[in-house]
This record gives structure tokens, sequence and C-alpha cells, in this order.
């Protein structure tokens, strides 16, 4: 069952099915994901793991992100999905594309190669080509300087490959 659906039908096994690991062990509060936060509805809950899907990571990204999610990991992945995605990337004004970009030139100049790699997925889901992400790295590279424009151009090289797409 797909963590969404069994969120909507049945929010502990969706629980569980977060807190498991690569193990199969389940972390020790499978109730954190409905009671932290104020979430009294799993549908709530529900419609901002959806809005996450895809926003930034990819659909593939987004569900290993979530299902990652240790004990320890959960309390950051909670603020990630609801105040990152949940409320930021959902707002109206400027589509997912235009953020993809945003976020690939920000994290060009902040040296983030890891965070860069994962957000190259998700920019590619968004609808931004192979040669807007050159010309982003590009730019960003002219503002934040050429050691992290060569890193960020290394670590993009490297997930696209994985991707297929270099």
């Amino acid at each position: 069952v797909a963590v969404l659906d069994a969120l909507r039908t049945d929010p502990a096994t969706a629980a569980l099915r977060v807190y498991s690991n690569a193990e199969g062990s389940y972390g020790a509060n499978v109730n954190l994901l409905i009671d932290s936060a104020g979430w009294s509805d799993p549908n709530e809950l529900a419609d901002c793991y959806e809005k996450q899907k895809g926003y930034a990571y990819g659909h593939d990204g987004a569900e290993g992100q979530i299902n990652a999610a240790g004990d320890f990991i959960w309390p950051l992945q909670e603020v990630v999905t609801t105040y990152c995605f949940g409320q930021t990337w959902t707002r109206p004004k400027l589509s997912r594309k235009a953020r993809s970009m945003i976020t690939l030139a920000m994290l060009v100049a902040m040296a983030r190669p890891n965070e860069l790699k994962v957000h190259i997925e998700g920019a590619i889901a968004n609808g931004v080509s192979k040669d807007e992400i050159q010309e982003i790295l590009l730019h960003a590279m002219v503002y934040a300087g050429v050691p992290r424009g060569v890193e960020g151009f290394r670590a993009a090289e490297e997930k696209l490959k994985q991707m297929g797409l270099a």
C-alpha cells in the first residue's frame, strides 16, 4: 500500500511504513506522524506528503526521503515536509519549475553539492531541462565564485549521469 493511500485509510500502518528501515525494524514512536505538529487529521498529513512528492526531489526522491526517516531524523523530515514543501513550494505565485531553478542556483551559491544532486532530480521532474541546469550553474558561478561553480557542475554531472541524462 502506498504511503499516501495508507495515511488516508490507515494512519497507524502508514506510520509503520514510514518508519520502516532497510532492516525492516520500526521506530519507537510510530504515532509521531499524526500526533506531532498538531496533525489531528491524517488527510492533512497525506495532503502535505502528496504536495511534497516531486516538488523538489522528484517522486522517487521524496518517497526515499520519507521512507528513510528513522526516529532520529524524523523531526527534521517532518519540518521539511510541512514547512518547506507544504507551506513554501505550494505557494501559487511561482511555478515549481521557477522554484527549482532558484533552488539550484542557491545551492551552488551555498556550496551544497549533496543537496544540489537531490534537487537536480526534482528540477528535471519540474520541467527544467539539462541545458537550463547548465545555464543556471554558469550564472550562479559568476555570482558565487568559480570553486563553488565547479563543485556544482561536478555534482550535477554525477546526478545527471545517474539519471541517464549525461
